[in-house]
């Protein structure tokens, strides 16, 4: 599969950003806002789709186009993230940073939003 920007938006090799230092980090420049990996089950009939946003504030809209994918597979979407980028779970607040998993209907091709400092799994197995 690939992984677009709508028409209307920048094409996704060109969607960089720049940020000055963060604590420790030495500020970023040029640094491209999603990045993906995609996995397949050695018997073929599993597959998954990681992407991280790391951008710290922006949202990035994508077009995903799958193909190949055979038909009748169940998908789900997985969120991990927090409400800043350096957010952390303590005894207070264990569910701060946490993983959420729902299904979606995902096939063909579909747009998504990909919120900031997140990383997002797409599954698709039987």
């Amino acid at each position: 599969g690939r992984l677009h920007p709508p028409a209307e938006e920048q094409p996704l090799r060109d969607a960089l950003f720049s940020s000055g230092p963060i604590k420790l980090l030495s500020g970023q420049a040029g640094v491209p806002m999603l990045d993906a990996v995609a996995t397949r089950a050695p018997e073929g009939n599993a597959y998954a789709l990681f992407v991280v946003n790391r951008s710290l504030t922006d949202a990035v809209h994508a077009k995903l186009e799958l193909a190949g994918l055979p038909k009748g597979l169940s998908a789900s979407l997985s969120l991990l993230s927090g409400p800043s980028y350096d957010a952390r779970n303590d005894a207070s607040r264990p569910e701060r940073v946490a993983l959420v998993t729902t299904p979606f209907t995902g096939e063909g091709t579909f747009e998504h939003v990909f919120p900031p400092h997140s990383l997002t799994i797409l599954r698709w197995q039987p």
